[in-house]
């Protein structure tokens, strides 16, 4: 009887073939191991929805005709330090500052209250006074949106703490939900073929793949 050299052939190439998808198994696990836990350790921290802020300090006594502003995009939100209405840029809500009211503490307070009373100020933004000379801007709603809102003054002794609100954050993005998924698939191929390769050598063991003989 002779042994079909074909399927001999066929036959000894299983082993290298088992031990290669074993290895190549490994290495896709690993890789997905790696990379979910890179994922979680350099993105995970950042996941948590925030509202942008901003704060304004007021130093020293304020002066009739000095102004703060927030621009959100087209609106622009104008708060005047005065003691009427006479003189205030259009579209400028007053901050009462008469006579002794000009300290720091009281024009604080005030301007907080003149933005929690002003609609359009509040239809995006909310206003509090945490410190005695501070008032600190906290965008309604998280995300990043807020974060291009811009801050001007003209007080003296008075400033924002930033050109823009800041701190906004969306939340989870697409990004580390598409390596995820990615992650997920290399450590499903990696078990794949992991047990491909383990199953062709039981089934060498067991006598499968045994080259057929002829007379």
């Amino acid at each position: 009887m002779k042994t079909n050299d074909n399927n001999q052939n066929a036959f000894g190439a299983l082993p290298i073939a088992a031990i290669m998808m074993i290895v190549l198994g490994g290495t896709f696990l690993i890789v997905g191991l790696f990379l979910n836990a890179t994922v979680s350790s350099t993105l995970g921290q950042d996941l948590t929805p925030a509202a942008a802020v901003g704060t304004y300090t007021i130093t020293g006594n304020t002066s009739t005709g000095e102004y703060v502003n927030i621009t959100t995009g087209s609106t622009n939100l104008c708060y005047y330090f005065n003691t009427t209405g006479i003189g205030k840029p259009i579209g400028c809500l007053v901050v009462d500052v008469r006579s002794g009211g000009n300290t720091s503490i009281i024009s604080a307070t005030n301007l907080t209250a003149s933005m929690n009373g002003d609609s359009d100020f509040t239809a995006l933004l909310t206003a509090t006074n945490p410190a005695n000379n501070t008032t600190v801007v906290t965008a309604k709603e998280t995300g990043i949106n807020a974060n291009s809102y811009t801050t001007t003054d003209t007080v003296t002794n008075g400033s924002w703490g930033a050109a823009t609100l800041a701190g906004g954050i969306d939340g989870m993005s697409a990004y580390p939900i598409v390596n995820s998924n990615v992650n997920t698939a290399f450590q499903i191929l990696g078990v794949a073929l992991i047990f491909g390769g383990i199953g062709v050598i039981i089934g060498m063991l067991l006598g499968f793949g045994k080259g057929t003989e002829r007379k």
